[in-house]
This record gives C-alpha cells, sequence and structure tokens, in this order.
C-alpha cells in the first residue's frame, strides 16, 4: 500500500507474467540512509508527492481492510486504492498522479495539521 512498493513492483519483471511486459523505471536515485531526506524518505522519486510530503516524516499506520498490514504513507487510503487500482489496470504512474492533488482526495490534505511524526518509511 506505499507508493514506493508500487513503483518497485512494476519496474521489475514477473515470472508469472508476459515475457515481452514493458516496466516501468522509477526516476531518480534511491534515498541516502546516511542523509534521508526531510519528510517522507521517498518523496524525490514519488509521482503521487505533495508539499506536505517534504515536511512530515509519516507515521506507521495499519492498513484498513487488510488486518496485518501497515502503511507509512500521507495519501488517504482512499486516494492510495484508486491509485493502486489503477496501477493495477495497466495505467501509468503520471497518469494516475493527478489523483493525489488536494482537492481531488477524499479530505484536502492542507485540512490536517503540518505536525511532525515519527516513524518508518
Amino acid at each position: 500500500q506505499h507508493p514506493y512498493t508500487w513503483g518497485l513492483l512494476k519496474s521489475i519483471p514477473r515470472l508469472d507474467g508476459p515475457r515481452d511486459e514493458e516496466l516501468v523505471p522509477i526516476a531518480g536515485r534511491p534515498p541516502s540512509l546516511i542523509r534521508p531526506p526531510s519528510g517522507c524518505h521517498f518523496h524525490p522519486r514519488c509521482p503521487y508527492v505533495r508539499d506536505r510530503h517534504r515536511r512530515v516524516d509519516p507515521a506507521l499506520e495499519p492498513v484498513p481492510g487488510d488486518a496485518g498490514h501497515e502503511v507509512a504513507c500521507l495519501l488517504e487510503p482512499a486516494v492510495r486504492t484508486q491509485i493502486w487500482q489503477g496501477l493495477r489496470a495497466g495505467q501509468a504512474p503520471a497518469e494516475l498522479s493527478r489523483l493525489a492533488e488536494p482537492s481531488r482526495g477524499p479530505r484536502s490534505a492542507a485540512a490536517a495539521p503540518p505536525v511532525q511524526q515519527g516513524g518508518g518509511a
């Protein structure tokens, strides 16, 4: 349920997929482990980044409806679900980035308080 994980899954060949499947590269470089970027460590490479991602380190939270799984992502669960469904249907990340715009989500990212949270990436 994390956009960076989706990117990784779309960038490697699947054993059960077609041999000629087009892989989608992830732009940029992996985040530094020595000097990670502020906010979400994956925001420099995320096509769904919002301003808030550059400031707030997301806390690890349970994935709604998916017992035993957790995610550290500032995108609302409904937005993540829409993006994931689009990716599974073959849409490119660039096509789906509009879904992450604050005005399109179920609640605006501007409405959420800009508090620093602890947690992993």
